[in-house]
């Protein structure tokens, strides 16, 4: 499904990030901001397997309106269903609803229903969490010389990669996570076996957002943006990558980029993660457009992917599989 934001309506939604929705009439004689008729529920979550879900329930106003306080409703009833079985209610903790005893499995169907009193009621097509077991073998070589980077690098580290491709798994995003020997979080360069110019104009390959990720304790609660993967455009069962790291990186003591520095010593475990993604999220990724700054009003309509019935947002499933490499 994709909705398309007609002439002069504007509305904001939120969750984590600000992603809006605009359009303007062609004459500006005839330009005018339209009120909300009526409040839209916002539904966004990302089901990653071996997690527990974390779902935003939203609210939209008009670009004219006064912000509410709070974004989110806190009287919201929401029921996450697996394979159209009830799992159960989730339950407001902070601004997103959790519930901690179920974790969400890999293979498997879900939907989320929402219904907010005096506001109305949403839904959400079904979502396939990917399948488990997408990396086949990782490896590493620090002896080769790696050139053509188009950055200095210090100590470099080539990552040979091969992972599966699974009929049912739309993309797949890549990316490496290092750690030196006090522990400290590490980010490395991540260069793909492609150009920046053939990532740029290849259909093959699209920007995603992975989710917050904490695998069995190897990785932090933290989020990257890659360049991933669409997986009908692979012709192969399995698929060969060549990624480098710097070695001699930048880190920082806290995931923010303010606290980023450069580490005296190098990097001593990597983390090579591939993130299968479903359907919805490249369907999201081809037409999202990040829109900043009050003149984004004035900008031409466009369709925004949602899989929301009722609504506004979007729910979507992840699955990440890893390696750990150890450095010697």
């Amino acid at each position: 499904m994709y909705l398309r934001i007609k002439k002069i309506l504007i509305i904001f939604t939120l969750c984590g990030s600000t992603s809006v929705f605009q359009s303007c009439n062609n004459t500006l004689e005839n330009f005018e901001i339209l009120k909300l008729d009526k409040p839209l529920i916002v539904l966004n979550a990302r089901l990653v397997a071996r997690q527990s879900p974390r779902i935003y329930i939203g609210k939209s106003w008009g670009a004219t309106a006064i912000p509410p306080n709070e974004t989110f409703y806190r009287n919201a009833e929401v029921e996450l269903f697996e394979d159209d079985k009830l799992v159960g209610k989730l339950i407001l903790q902070d601004s997103l609803y959790v519930k901690k005893d179920y974790i969400v499995k890999a293979n498997t169907n879900y939907k989320i229903k929402v219904k907010v009193v005096d506001v109305g009621s949403v839904e959400s097509e079904p979502v396939q969490i990917p399948p488990d077991g997408v990396i086949s073998k990782a490896t590493y070589d620090t002896k080769t010389i790696v050139s053509s980077t188009g950055n200095t690098v210090r100590n470099p580290c080539l990552i040979n990669l091969t992972f599966k491709k699974i009929d049912n798994v739309a993309g797949y995003g890549i990316d490496l996570v290092g750690y030196n020997d006090e522990g400290q979080l590490i980010c490395g360069y991540n260069y793909l076996d492609i150009g920046r110019s053939t990532i740029i104009k290849s259909p093959c390959i699209i920007d995603i957002e992975t989710p917050y990720i904490d695998l069995q304790g190897d990785i932090g609660k933290f989020t990257f943006g890659k360049k991933a993967y669409v997986g009908k455009c692979i012709d192969t069962f399995e698929k060969d990558v060549k990624l480098f790291a710097d070695l001699n990186s930048y880190g920082f003591t806290n995931p923010t980029p303010d606290n980023m520095f450069i580490i005296p010593n190098p990097i001593n475990k990597i983390i090579v993660c591939v993130t299968a993604v479903s359907n919805e999220v490249v369907e999201m990724a081809k037409t999202t457009r990040t829109v900043e700054g009050f003149t984004a009003a004035l900008s031409e309509p466009y369709p925004t992917y949602s899989n929301i019935k009722g609504g506004l947002g979007i729910v979507t499933g992840y699955n990440v599989s890893y390696k750990i490499l150890y450095i010697r």
